[in-house]
């Protein structure tokens, strides 16, 4: 930010959990059926991607939703994607 402030420049920082719940419902409302959610294993990570499944589960009971958690500093996600398209191949069966 600015040293001196300037005059009428906020700044903000939305709740992780709050953010979960905007992309859950944004998500649900779009017609999105199988969702992945990536995030961080840290406690606020795990907590936002817990609200966006409940927000996106309100507006639509049938949607499908895995949580994939990543260690936090990890540099190879292959893992990750891995396990991303595991699930899709699983769901696809």
């Amino acid at each position: 930010w600015y040293n001196p402030p300037r005059e009428n420049l906020y700044g903000l920082q939305v709740p992780l959990e709050s953010q979960g719940k905007l992309v859950g419902r944004w998500v649900a409302k779009e017609g999105h059926r199988k969702i992945i959610v990536v995030h961080l294993t840290l406690a606020g990570n795990e907590r936002m991607a817990n609200e966006f499944a409940i927000a996106a589960k309100k507006l639509n009971p049938s949607i499908s939703i895995e949580n994939i958690g990543v260690k936090f500093g990890t540099a190879d996600l292959g893992e990750v994607v891995r396990s991303a398209l595991a699930v899709f191949q699983h769901r696809e069966r």
